[in-house]
């Protein structure tokens, strides 16, 4: 794919935007910073300083968070490990998948609001593809009905969009970070600015 936007969802929301076949990072380098978009109104204060940023809604402790209050009945452990953290979140999504109400909510909601920020995204940048990567295990892809809902909601009626879960793959991440920096690396020429 030469056009796509990737959405990582874990401790807050991280985004790369590929055009072309290359990583757009904007004019600071901060381009896709749609962790930051407003979709709560006056919600939770974010570490950026704002409130009700996506970041606030979507990121994987909050998730994590309210599977043990609303699902499990559970007064929340702080700080939870982070493989406690990743199988909840893989339980949160199988339950959802098969109808616990509770389970569906959350996940319901969480894909209210990241469809809220896509919306924008996808209507700004044009970009056909939206992939969606979380420790969501097998069942991560129940996100993607209610995201897609309020997209098409929210955007003019012929753009064309495809949405996709990906479980998240820390090697994978790590490989393409060493590939963009090996890719500069190896197109600059001594000389060049």
């Amino acid at each position: 794919m030469d056009d796509f936007m990737l959405l990582s969802i874990r401790t807050g929301v991280g985004s790369g935007i590929i055009r072309n076949g290359q990583l757009f990072t904007g004019y600071q380098g901060f381009a896709g910073e749609i962790g930051h978009f407003k979709v709560a109104g006056q919600g939770a204060e974010c570490r950026c300083g704002g409130r009700g940023c996506l970041e606030t809604v979507a990121n994987q402790f909050y998730l994590y968070g309210r599977y043990e209050r609303e699902v499990l009945g559970k007064t929340p452990r702080r700080p939870a490990s982070t493989d406690a953290v990743h199988a909840g979140l893989a339980r949160l999504f199988s339950d959802a998948a098969a109808g616990v109400p509770a389970a569906a909510r959350i996940v319901d909601e969480t894909g209210f609001y990241l469809g809220r920020a896509l919306a924008t995204a996808i209507l700004i940048l044009n970009l056909p593809t939206v992939i969606i990567s979380g420790h969501f295990g097998p069942d991560g892809h129940v996100l993607l009905r209610s995201a897609e809902r309020e997209i098409r909601g929210d955007i003019l009626p012929k753009v064309d969009f495809s949405l996709h879960y990906r479980p998240f793959d820390p090697q994978g991440f790590t490989l393409g970070a060493a590939l963009l920096v090996l890719r500069r690396f190896f197109t600059s020429l001594p000389g060049d600015p």
